[in-house]
């Protein structure tokens, strides 16, 4: 039996070309499995996506009428981690943040948890 996913990455986006490759390049290597749903970008949006490799990348085109919650959910619906990343198309993590935590997550502290919040810097 194949182990579950332990980070699925749920983003959304339209036209996001500015920051999407930083912000993907961030998380990349720390989640097991990524899901964008965007919102039939006019952009380079797409082409940025597609630059980074398919193994964990599912993307979903549609109209969504900008219904962020809709696309939110699709995302969802399709994650297969036992946790979940939320990350806007503009927000970069630093990679200290995110090992520490995955090895939070992946310690016996974490099953007393359903959520953590990160302190975002802007």
């Amino acid at each position: 039996m194949k182990n579950k996913p332990l980070v699925s990455l749920l983003m959304i986006t339209k036209n996001a070309e500015d920051f999407l490759f930083y912000a993907l390049k961030s998380t990349y290597n720390f989640v097991d499995q990524i899901i964008i749903a965007d919102d039939m970008s006019t952009d380079s949006t797409i082409d940025i996506i597609k630059s980074f490799p398919e193994k964990k990348i599912t993307l979903i085109r549609e109209n969504f009428n900008r219904d962020k919650q809709r696309q939110r959910n699709t995302c969802l619906a399709l994650a297969k981690g036992i946790w979940c990343l939320v990350q806007d198309d503009d927000e970069v993590y630093a990679s200290n943040q995110l090992e520490w935590l995955r090895k939070f997550i992946q310690s016996n502290d974490a099953v007393k948890y359903n959520e953590i919040f990160f302190k975002m810097l802007w």
